[in-house]
């Protein structure tokens, strides 16, 4: 039995994953029925073949391998000698079929595994279907194709690569288990994201996999990961098996098959029908060459909504560009699907199915730049810009880039040309790119103008509103957005500008100005069924009324509007994304406003992700500001540093009116650690920032934190920022404690909390590491003791050091940090010495 598996699989390697189908298939080969094992070239039907065998272990199977028989005659003649039929050169056809069914059915019950059919003419399925039908014994057949016989088909896939959370995916499981039984490499958890994609751009195939698990003894998963673009070359080597195997599929297809897989060659994620049948052209029976690949397990089909989608695994994909690509039919197709996408996308904007063809849209613009005119590249940047596909800004840029650096002077019609100018303005705007957004904003501004385009210049004369929130100018902004509203024809336009007008005057802390606005811009919206101004109206009012402290309304507006954004209801998927960011901040302030202090944390970091994801600084700062504060609230003042450091430089470019907001939380953070002095510069410094700005609730919070009891800041005590500034003020004025230490990273610098002194240790090599070693436990490891054996390792590393001298010397350098200002802070205990939990320690340069 065992050799019988062999003779199929000729390596003892284990068997990884796919054990439900393994029991089903055994399952249904005892009792004696046959299957049919169908899937891609590549896609383990042998090897589950042979694991079968091996299952079957009652059995007598006999194994006939049949990949380079071509005719009926021959196959017969193979199956005979398997079998121990002697046929004479004389027999006819008749006979010779005849002599096989005898034996067959003198064998009585059996097995007979029949690998690689499917190059076989269709008239052999149908003497192997009266085979099945007319003995008792059962047969497995691998095949590539479907057959024309009553036994059932067994679709085998490629291995699951999506990893599970609590595991490996089983395409991965498989390349990591055949890597080490190569004894090439040992992969680890480290190398798991790599080990996971490149299982996935393996597409989950077996035999690509373990060609992948060879190259691991010289490449690294991800090495191996940035070279597949080649991956017959990197893969296959020797005989070229992967290749090999794909080609001889390629051969049994008809002309029409063929061509039709050359044009689903040029689509990425996904091949639409309707764009299919354009990139092939008139006269070809499209359906019908779909089956064709579907039955010989080189396409896929997948529902979407309510129509199948169609694709090609990556291996099949790449070597149908790689045999053709230098064919000028291949780029006539690259053209043909370019310009089926371009019309497509200015038709299907706002249809939600057209995120499913991203990579189509993306591989088609980079033909076009390259190769195409460029009337059709601006088209493909404008359409694969768009918020409603959600391109993170970043990318957004780039694409709109390419598409204007590559058109020259008067080559893009002027309406497109001043559209492309005002998306880049736009995306440029959010990313802080404030000078650039302006140039391209007034040049598309210009050309609007020009043709008569009121709607664009409307939106232009509100980007540019916009694009002045870097600096705080609100009331240039404003004037900019009550232009836009004046100018733009269609009413519907109100409801999102006046909500922006609105927020001019939030940003200078007139609430009671802004608030009616609000209102004003939500019942609009609503009317007008717009479920994005609705939303953008909503989280304004959220904001406003959370600096007010009205939180239970201010949670169902901000509640209310992130589902929108969270949802389908929302085209504009790129601002949506942002705008998540500053929803879940604000969100996090009601809760920590009531108490919610995990719910709080969670949202905070998630707004911070989704900003750092959209690429929205603003929002990343602001994000940032917020956490900040809770760490701070928490007593976490080295989580809270990070922050504040993070959030510094975000705030001082893109919120210039709120960077006073920010120093103060460093004021804060110094007075937590006890540093008073130092935390009132900082405060003195907030306030020579806010000054420039109309923020007085900013300002009434700066006020608590000093310990000042003024009118302004009783005018806003319900305010958030306000009521935080008290409970702030409370947490640093309970702890005025032991003034902290001040050492550089490296030891060789502290100043002493006794003196104030500044002490060098540059010259005292052993103290200076034993330094090091006390402040990096209490770093990492607050309360626990650093023991001698590991400070006279600090302190002389690679020296061989007797124990009791050892601690002799340790003693000695103790007694001299204590005799140089650490008195106080080096506390001894039973298992060695520490600086004490409690005792703050700060990082400092020391010629900072």
């Amino acid at each position: 039995m065992i050799a019988a598996a062999l003779a199929l699989h000729a390596t003892e390697d284990s068997f990884v994953a796919r054990r439900k189908l393994l029991a089903d298939l055994v399952e249904a080969l005892r009792g004696g029925a046959s299957r049919v094992l169908v899937g891609a070239p590549g896609v383990g039907k042998t090897r589950l073949a042979a694991e079968c065998l091996r299952e079957l272990s009652d059995e007598a199977p006999v194994v006939c391998k049949i990949a380079d028989v071509t005719d009926r005659d021959g196959f017969v003649a193979r199956v005979a000698a398997v079998l121990g039929v002697w046929l004479a050169p004389t027999f006819d056809r008749a006979e010779s079929e005849a002599r096989v069914v005898r034996a067959l059915g003198a064998r009585g019950p059996g097995l007979i595994v029949l690998d690689n059919f499917e190059q076989l003419p269709a008239e052999v399925d149908a003497l192997l279907d009266g085979w099945m039908r007319s003995s008792a014994t059962c047969f497995l057949v691998t095949s590539r194709r479907h057959l024309g016989c009553a036994a059932e088909h067994v679709e085998v896939q490629p291995l699951e690569t999506a990893s599970a959370a609590s595991g490996w995916s089983e395409a991965a499981t498989l390349l990591r288990q055949r890597a080490s039984e190569l004894g090439k490499t040992r992969l680890e958890e480290e190398d798991r994201h790599a080990i996971e994609d490149l299982a996935k751009a393996l597409d989950g195939l077996p035999l690509a996999i373990e060609m992948a698990a060879a190259r691991l003894a010289v490449l690294t998963p991800a090495q191996l990961l940035g070279r597949l673009g080649e991956r017959f070359a990197i893969l296959d080597g020797g005989p070229r098996r992967l290749g090999a195997a794909l080609e001889a599929s390629l051969s049994l297809l008809d002309d029409a098959a063929l061509d039709c897989l050359r044009a689903c060659g040029v689509f990425r994620g996904g091949v639409r029908l309707e764009a299919l049948e354009h990139v092939l052209g008139p006269g070809h029976d499209v359906l019908g060459a779909l089956a064709t690949l579907k039955g010989h397990s080189l396409l896929s089909v997948e529902r979407a909504g309510a129509v199948n989608r169609y694709s090609l695994a990556h291996s099949v994909r790449d070597l149908v560009e790689a045999r053709e690509r230098d064919k000028a039919s291949w780029s006539a197709a690259r053209e043909r699907h370019a310009a089926y996408w371009a019309d497509a996308a200015a038709a299907e904007l706002e249809d939600p199915r057209l995120l499913l063809e991203l990579e189509n849209l993306r591989f088609a613009f980079d033909w076009a730049r390259r190769e195409g005119p460029p009337e059709l590249a601006g088209r493909l940047a404008l359409a694969l810009s768009s918020p409603a596909l959600g391109l993170p800004y970043g990318e957004a840029d780039r694409v709109v880039d390419a598409a204007l650096g590559g058109a020259s002077e008067g080559s893009l019609p002027e309406a497109l040309e001043a559209q492309l100018r005002f998306r880049r303005g736009t995306v440029r705007r959010f990313l802080s790119s404030f000078d650039a957004a302006t140039r391209d904003l007034d040049w598309a501004g210009d050309i609007a103008r020009r043709i008569g385009d009121r709607s664009l210049e409307a939106e232009v004369l509100a980007g540019l509103g916009h694009a002045l929130s870097g600096s705080a100018d609100w009331e240039g902004s404003r004037a900019y957005l009550e232009r836009a509203l004046a100018v733009h024809p269609d009413p519907t336009f109100r409801p999102l500008v006046l909500a922006m007008i609105a927020n001019t005057f939030s940003n200078e802390d007139a609430f009671d100005r802004a608030e009616p606005m609000l209102r004003e811009a939500v019942a609009g919206a609503d009317v007008q069924h717009d479920a994005y101004a609705g939303a953008f109206a909503r989280l304004s009012l959220g904001i406003l009324l959370v600096e007010r402290g009205a939180f239970d309304e201010a949670f169902g507006c901000l509640v209310d509007s992130l589902s929108v954004f969270e949802s389908s209801r929302s085209t504009r998927v790129m601002q949506a994304r942002h705008l998540r960011a500053v929803a879940l901040t604000h969100l996090a302030r009601v809760k920590q406003e009531t108490g919610d202090t995990a719910g709080a944390l969670s949202d905070y970091h998630e707004a911070v992700s989704f900003a750092e994801e959209a690429g929205v600084r603003r929002a990343e700062a602001f994000a940032l500001h917020g956490l900040a504060s809770l760490l701070l609230e928490l007593g976490e003042l080295r989580a809270a540093d990070d922050r504040i450091r993070a959030a510094l430089p975000l705030m001082r470019e893109n919120a210039k009116d709120a960077e006073g907001a920010i120093v103060a939380l460093q004021g804060v953070l110094f007075a937590l650690r006890g540093a008073h002095e130092d935390a009132e510069r900082f405060f003195r410094r907030a306030q020579a920032l806010l000054a420039a700005h109309k923020r007085p609730v900013f300002a009434a919070a700066l006020s608590v934190l000093r310990g000042e009891q003024g009118e302004a800041a009783a005018s806003h005590a319900e305010y958030a920022d306000v009521r935080l500034a008290r409970r702030l003020r409370a947490s640093f004025s309970k702890r005025r404690t032991s003034p902290p230490l001040f050492v550089s990273e490296d030891g060789s610098f502290f100043r002493s909390p006794e003196t104030g002194q500044p002490v060098s240790l540059a010259r005292r090599k052993a103290v200076r590491g034993i330094l090091r070693a006390l402040i990096e436990a209490r770093q990492t490891r607050p309360g626990v003791p650093v023991s001698v054996e590991a400070l006279i390792a600090a302190g002389w590393p690679g020296e061989k050091v007797l124990p009791a001298a050892g601690a002799e010397r340790v003693y000695a350098a103790i007694a001299t940090l204590r005799r140089l200002g650490l008195r106080g802070l080096i506390s001894q205990s039973a298992d060695g010495y520490l600086v004490p939990a409690d005792r703050a320690v700060i990082p400092h340069d020391p010629g900072a």
